[in-house]
């Protein structure tokens, strides 16, 4: 059972791929690890109780089931978008949540998760190497660079934290050689918010998660400044329902027309005007949204319209979903921090997994309210909400840092040392 955990982290970094086109290779994994759960008895037991994010989790299956058939024209598109936006998500959380996950088995596992991640960083410095700039959607590299330096965040936190806990000179040199790597193609991806997050989070981690009151200070403030966001943004609609903005193209430019985010990513009046003008159209269908149809199809000015293009994970929920959808993902969040409030500090080992698991989920946050949470991210955000929802679970004799194997032979060492002394 271990071990199919571990083929479902070493696969989390590799999500664009396909199998025949139509099915992700992530998709098979999360299958053979469902069945392995099914054929062992050993996690039986292991949901020991209920939390609020379960219960969010589930809410959130099901409302988008209904948003989907309530709004979907075209169900094609709306079940692919329900398979893996929501589906596919989903049943990750539950297979972490239903898994005996103990602090060891995580640490190996997110060591597990670097080598899909240097091979992403591999190809991608390869590419800026090869051609001066930064790969976007080209052929050998199928995530898109936030996607990408998101990754390359997450797992140079992983071997930066977990250094520590790594054995022998030898390894910890190719640790610290990867995290090197990893970083490096960090700064080459050049994604502003996956590079502030990383230069903040990683010295504010230490001071933040050794208090759990400060920890949770922060969670408050966190949900005040989304909640604020999302005023600012509905307050835009309004304030600048008339702003033109300038394109290369076609100077001047109606933000009725703008469905491009590359129109108005250097102008913050720009992109505020146009969250504002989606959130407007979003309320044409305030209790249900459009449904998983409404994200790729459509037309609006006459440009063909997709939530791609919205860049922002609050306002995709509302057209998605409408106002409930919205509410849904906002209790998500909260549920996750609620979670991470919870992880204890007792050992060095669950501190190091807390501290990864704070970081790369706040930044993920961060980027999907610039950039929306589409296709793999939301993979990756709920992994970690399941990691999370894991650790925050833990009883205090599986808080024990010490690897099982070491903690047995450790145990029957006094009995051998008796029967020589006889």
């Amino acid at each position: 059972m271990k071990w199919s955990l571990y083929a479902l982290f070493a696969v989390m970094p590799l999500t664009q791929v396909t199998v025949g086109g139509h099915v992700l290779l992530l998709e098979i994994v999360l299958l053979g690890v469902v069945f392995a759960m099914l054929m062992s008895g050993e996690n039986s037991g292991a949901v020991k109780r209920i939390l609020f994010l379960d219960v969010v989790i589930i809410v959130y299956a099901v409302f988008n089931l209904v948003s989907v058939g309530a709004g979907g024209d075209d169900w094609y598109v709306s079940m692919r978008y329900y398979r893996w936006n929501v589906l596919a998500p989903v049943i990750i959380y539950f297979v972490l949540r239903k898994a005996h996950i103990t602090p060891q088995v995580m640490k190996y596992g997110l060591l597990f998760l670097t080598p899909g991640m240097l091979v992403q960083a591999a190809m991608f410095i390869h590419y800026y190497i090869t051609y001066g700039v930064r790969p976007e959607g080209v052929e050998g590299v199928m995530y898109s660079t936030i996607t990408l330096s998101a990754i390359f965040a997450v797992g140079t936190w992983v071997l930066l934290f977990l250094r520590t806990h790594v054995s022998g000179k030898t390894k910890y040199v190719i640790v610290m050689s990867s995290c090197a790597v990893l970083f490096a193609a960090l700064i080459i991806s050049f994604t502003r918010m996956a590079i502030i997050s990383f230069v903040i989070f990683t010295p504010v981690a230490h001071r933040l998660w050794m208090n759990m009151g400060l920890r949770r200070y922060a969670s408050y403030a966190f949900m005040i400044f989304i909640g604020a966001f999302v005023a600012v943004i509905m307050a835009s609609s309004v304030a600048f329902e008339d702003v033109y903005i300038e394109d290369e193209k076609e100077v001047q430019t109606s933000i009725e027309r703008v469905y491009n985010i590359d129109l108005y990513i250097k102008d913050l009046t720009g992109r505020l005007a146009f969250w504002g003008r989606m959130a407007k159209i979003a309320m044409d269908n305030p209790v249900l949204g459009t449904g998983g149809a409404g994200y790729s199809v459509g037309t609006r000015g006459g440009t063909a319209f997709h939530l791609g293009s919205v860049h922002n994970v609050l306002i995709s929920s509302l057209i998605v979903g409408g106002v409930p959808g919205l509410v849904i993902f906002m209790l998500l969040i909260w549920g996750t921090y609620k979670c991470l409030n919870s992880i204890p500090n007792d050992t060095e080992l669950v501190t190091s997994l807390g501290k990864i698991l704070w970081c790369s989920y706040t930044m993920l946050i961060l980027i999907a309210i610039t950039n929306d949470v589409t296709g793999a991210r939301i993979l990756h955000m709920f992994f970690l909400m399941g990691l999370i929802a894991n650790l925050s679970l833990l009883e205090p004799g599986e808080n024990d840092d010490v690897d099982e194997n070491k903690r047995e032979h450790k145990e029957e060492k006094p009995a051998r040392v008796l029967y020589a002394r006889r």
